[in-house]
């Protein structure tokens, strides 16, 4: 076994951490990228010990089998590792994998990049993960001081179906496309931060019927909506 692949002294992690903790709280908390905790019950989590492995080798790639040795040098019994895929789309750093291609995505911070399949690279710790969708899997990251500003940041287009403003709605071509403030999750106030570009399509055939993320996914039903609440029981 290779040592010098794997983060295997104490001191070394958590020092790390330190800068990690410091540089999250200068430019990814704003973001809402959420830090994860450093120890659980005396032990180091595992995705601490990836991010901090990740921020050690900041752009370059790290193969997965080098995580992998660094997690079971603390947790032998470990068999997979997925916390630096985790750590990235679904928890906001910017950590590219070439399983994924974000290698070849035109983005200019990974443009000089290059990633084997098991590999992966944290690119920065200035910006979270392009179209991350921000707090607690909701929050739209491209926000605006207007709707009109919030358009222009999904490049005018419906954030569902794609549909580009003026032009022919995909969904029902005959239909010019208009946009309109999406409600990301209806249970909550239509701010700037629970608020999607959707078209009229879209928007009137989702009704409140669903949660997205700030990519227009759908996340989950919403429960309380009456098409849901006639089939399933809310347990408080």
């Amino acid at each position: 076994m290779l040592f010098y692949l794997m983060i295997t002294k104490k001191a070394e992690i958590q020092a790390l951490y330190r800068h990690v903790t410091k540089l999250h709280q200068d430019h990814l908390s704003i973001q809402g990228v959420k830090l994860p905790r450093l120890e659980n019950k005396g032990e180091f989590t595992k995705d601490a010990l990836v991010l901090c492995h990740l921020f050690k080798e900041i752009g370059k790639p790290v193969s997965k089998s080098q995580l992998t040795d660094t997690v079971r040098y603390w947790y032998p019994e470990t068999n997979d590792v997925q916390q630096a895929r985790h750590l990235g789309r679904q928890k906001g750093f910017f950590i590219i994998s070439g399983q994924r291609g974000d290698a070849q995505a035109k983005i200019p911070e990974v443009s000089n990049i290059r990633l084997t399949k098991t590999d992966y690279c944290l690119v920065t710790m200035t910006k979270s993960y392009p179209g991350f969708s921000g707090i607690s899997g909701h929050r739209s990251t491209r926000g605006g001081a207007s709707f009109g500003e919030l358009v222009k940041n999904y490049g005018y287009r419906c954030v569902t179906c794609g549909s580009l403003e003026g032009e022919g709605n995909l969904l029902n071509p005959l239909v010019a496309t208009k946009l309109q403030e999406g409600h990301m999750d209806p249970n909550k106030p239509l701010t700037e931060s629970n608020t999607i570009p959707q078209c009229s399509e879209c928007n009137r055939a989702y009704r409140d019927w669903f949660i997205f993320d700030g990519n227009g996914r759908v996340t989950d039903i919403n429960i309380y909506s009456t098409r849901w609440a006639k089939k399933y029981k809310v347990i408080k």
